[in-house]
C-alpha cells in the first residue's frame, strides 16, 4: 500500500511539473516578441547590452530557451529519459527560484515573464509559484523509475522528435511573421469602448486607459485615435533608434494614401524622444508627424518594430507585423480597399485548442501505435512460448504411450 501510494504521488507530482513546463515554454514558442521584451528588460537592467529586442540572437535565445522548457515538459508527461529529465527539471526550477528570489527582493523587471505575455505574476506570486514547483520535484527526483513510462525506450525518439519539430516551427513561424497567439488585449476585436465598460476584463480595461497618445504640442488626443469614426491606421515604432527602417516606404505609402484620399486617417506612434524623430525623418523624408505614447504600450499593441494597428471605430480590426504589412494597392496598382484589410477577432481559446489538437493527437497516436506493436509483440512471444513447451512435451508423451502399447502386446501374447 505505501509503494503504491508514493508511486501515486511520484506521478501526479510529474503531471504537475510536466503541464506547467509544456505551458511555460509553448506559451513563449507562441508569442517569442512578448519574450524578447522582457529578457531585454532583464539584460538592461544588468547592464549586458549584447542582444537588443528584435535581434536575431535574442529571438534564437528565446525559441531556444521555449524549447527546452517545453521538451523537459513532454519528457516527464511521456516518461522518457526518467533519471536525467528529473534531475533537469529539478536544476531547472532551482535556477528560476533563484532568479525569482531576486527579482522578488530587487524588483529589476515589472514582470518575470515566466509565461510571457500569457499570465502575468506579481514578484510574491511569482516566488510562490516556484518554491510550490520546487517541492513537486522532489519525489520524481528521488525516485524516478516509479514514474510510468507512456513509450517503449526504443520508440521514445518520435514523440520526442515530433515535439521539438512542433515547438521549433512555432517559434520560428512566429518570430519571422505574427504570433501564432497574441496574448495581449490589443488584438482584432478589441473595442476600447467595451473595453472601458469592462466587457474584457480587469486587464482589458487597464489596457484601454494605458493607451494614451499625445501630439507634438503634448496635448492628450486619444479620444481622435481610439474613439474617432471611419477607419484609422496607427503605425508604432516604439524605439526610433532600433526600428526597422526597410519598411518606412510601406508606411510612408499608407499616409499619403490618407492625405490624397481622406477614406481612412493615419497616426505615427512613437516613445523615442525629439532627436531620434529627427534622426528618422532624415533618413526615411518622413512628412508625417509623430504622436507619443508609452513605450510598453506600444511595444504589446505593435510586437515588432514597426508593427501596425488598422482601427475600424473604436474597434481593432487588423494587426500587422513588419514582416507582414499589408499591401494597399493590388497587381495592377490599383488602391485597395480598406475594408478588405480587416482581419477577423481573435478567438484564443479556439486557437489554443487546436494548437493543443496538433501537438497532441500525433503524439497519443505514437503512443497508441506503440502500445499496439508491444501488445502484438507479447502475444507473439506467448504463442512462441506455447509452441516450444508443445514440443518439447511432445517426445515425453510419444515415449508413455511406445511404453503403454509394448506392456499391451505382451500382456495378450501371454494370454
Amino acid at each position: 500500500m505505501k509503494r503504491w501510494l508514493s508511486a501515486l504521488a511520484v506521478n501526479l507530482c510529474r503531471v504537475a511539473l510536466g503541464v506547467t513546463y509544456v505551458a511555460s515554454g509553448m506559451s513563449k514558442a507562441l508569442d517569442p516578441a512578448g519574450m524578447e521584451h522582457k529578457v531585454a528588460a532583464y539584460l538592461r537592467n544588468w547592464d549586458i547590452l549584447l542582444w537588443t529586442e528584435g535581434t536575431a540572437w535574442l529571438t534564437a535565445m528565446v525559441i531556444v530557451l521555449a524549447a527546452i522548457e517545453f521538451m523537459l515538459g513532454m519528457w516527464l508527461l511521456i516518461g522518457m529519459r526518467r533519471r536525467l529529465t528529473t534531475r533537469l527539471v529539478t536544476l531547472f526550477t532551482a535556477a528560476f527560484t533563484i532568479l525569482t528570489i531576486y527579482i522578488y527582493i530587487k524588483e529589476p523587471v515589472p514582470d518575470c515573464g515566466c509565461f510571457g505575455d500569457a499570465v502575468k505574476l506579481s514578484h510574491g506570486e511569482t516566488l510562490l509559484k516556484n518554491v510550490v514547483l520546487l517541492a513537486l520535484c522532489v519525489p520524481p527526483l528521488l525516485r524516478p523509475l516509479t514514474i510510468v513510462r507512456l513509450i517503449r525506450r526504443g520508440s521514445q525518439w518520435m514523440p520526442s522528435l515530433y515535439a521539438a519539430a512542433f515547438v521549433t516551427a512555432c517559434g520560428i513561424y512566429s518570430s519571422s511573421y505574427a504570433p501564432l497567439v497574441d496574448f495581449t488585449s490589443y488584438v482584432p476585436g478589441y473595442s476600447f469602448n467595451a473595453a472601458m465598460e469592462g466587457k474584457f476584463g480587469e486587464k482589458g480595461i487597464e489596457d484601454a486607459f494605458n493607451f494614451a497618445v499625445l501630439d507634438t504640442a503634448e496635448n492628450d488626443i486619444t479620444p481622435n485615435v481610439t474613439l474617432g469614426d471611419g477607419y484609422t491606421f496607427l503605425a508604432i515604432a516604439t524605439n526610433l533608434g532600433r526600428t526597422d527602417r526597410s519598411v518606412s516606404d510601406r508606411i510612408a505609402e499608407i499616409h499619403e494614401r490618407a492625405e490624397t484620399t481622406g477614406e481612412f486617417r493615419f497616426y505615427f506612434l512613437t516613445a523615442s524622444d525629439e532627436a531620434a524623430w529627427e534622426k528618422w525623418k532624415d533618413a526615411t523624408d518622413a512628412t508625417y508627424h509623430p504622436c507619443h505614447t508609452d513605450e510598453g504600450v506600444l511595444h504589446a499593441a505593435a510586437k515588432t518594430d514597426p508593427g501596425l494597428l488598422l482601427l475600424h471605430a473604436d474597434t481593432i480590426v487588423g494587426k500587422w507585423t513588419k514582416n507582414n504589412l499589408p499591401t494597399i494597392t493590388d497587381r495592377n496598382n490599383l488602391p485597395v480597399p480598406v475594408q478588405k484589410l480587416t482581419q477577423k477577432p481573435q478567438k484564443t481559446g479556439q486557437k489554443l485548442l487546436k494548437i493543443a489538437a496538433w501537438l497532441f493527437i500525433p503524439v497519443l497516436f505514437l503512443i497508441f501505435a506503440d502500445s499496439l506493436a508491444a501488445g502484438t509483440v507479447t502475444l507473439r512471444r506467448r504463442s512462441l512460448k506455447r509452441l516450444a513447451r508443445a514440443r518439447i512435451n511432445q517426445p515425453a508423451t510419444e515415449h508413455i504411450a511406445t511404453e503403454a502399447d509394448s506392456n499391451n502386446a505382451e500382456i495378450n501374447q501371454e494370454t
